[in-house]
């Protein structure tokens, strides 16, 4: 389509992208055929919000194509001959249409919801017993006592650690038989006195001092 004023007459002609586009006769303008016939009332409402824009606006783009045509072709006659005249420069306007107004947002504020869990079940937890204190172990010396061999004194050879005197009485039994079964006695007078026994005997002494295993 030339740009060049009275070249074509006003009206809808194919343009870029398959669709019809106005030409006034002198410019492009923002109107399509298709769009104006979908939009019916409303967009020759927005033609008439626009005319007044356009009254002074396609003038002012006519003057500068045409300064810019005088300038190409006055450019072209002083270039070489086999140089072809220089293409006319493209003036575009661009018309801002206000759109309608949007739509506000709408908040929507969700109920606060309260979840309250239930309280977990009373957890017991029972230590275990502490182990019982192991026994002593049997002694190595042994006083005036009754004594299980094995259990409160070891078994082996056992002196006094001092001399006895008058009055020291020892003897050992048999273990269970609650003093009665005599295995050996004796009642020494004095020195040092000694016995040896066994697992399964029970040792008496009385008034002899301390017993020491050897």
């Amino acid at each position: 389509m030339s740009n060049q004023p009275g070249a074509t007459p006003p009206g809808f002609y194919p343009a870029e992208g398959g669709r019809r586009r106005y030409w006034d006769g002198k410019a492009w303008t923002d109107r399509y055929e298709d769009a104006e016939a979908a939009a019916g009332p409303a967009a020759a409402s927005a033609g008439k919000s626009s005319g007044g824009l356009r009254r002074w606006l396609l003038p002012a783009i006519a003057a500068l194509v045409a300064l810019f045509i005088g300038i190409g072709i006055g450019g072209s006659g002083k270039s070489s001959g086999t140089t072809g005249a220089a293409a006319a420069p493209t003036v575009t306007a661009t018309v801002t249409k206000a759109g309608a107004a949007g739509s506000p947002a709408a908040t929507v504020t969700a109920p606060a919801v309260t979840v309250t869990a239930p309280a977990p079940a009373p957890v017991t937890v029972t230590a275990p017993a502490a182990p019982a204190a192991p026994p002593p172990a049997p002694g190595a010396s042994v006083g005036d006592g009754v004594y299980i061999v094995g259990q409160d004194m070891q078994p082996g050879t056992y002196r006094v650690s001092a001399a006895v005197t008058d009055g020291c009485y020892w003897k050992i039994t048999k273990t269970g038989s609650n003093g009665g079964d005599i295995v050996q006695n004796d009642l020494p007078k004095g020195g040092f006195p000694q016995v040896t026994v066994k697992a399964g005997q029970d040792f008496n002494s009385e008034r002899c001092g301390t017993w020491v295993k050897k």
